[in-house]
């Protein structure tokens, strides 16, 4: 499993890539814990837009994870 997994909001509910063995892979999933529970040996999982996430609202998104 990769380390790190990019994922998005789509319409039928989230999409992950991540590298595996030199390859990228990807999912989709209808909850975001089904995708968690897809990537439990994920070391960072990096939200792309964290838009409805209440800490990004006021704050520049890398000022607040960095």
């Amino acid at each position: 499993m990769s380390s790190f997994v990019g994922i998005d909001g789509c319409k039928a509910g989230w999409i992950a890539v991540s590298e595996v063995d030199g390859e990228l892979r990807y999912g989709i999933f209808g909850t975001i814990n089904e995708l968690l529970t897809a990537h439990q040996e994920a070391t960072r999982i990096c939200i792309d837009i964290p838009i409805g996430f209440q800490p990004f609202r006021t704050h520049n998104t890398w000022s607040v994870m960095y």
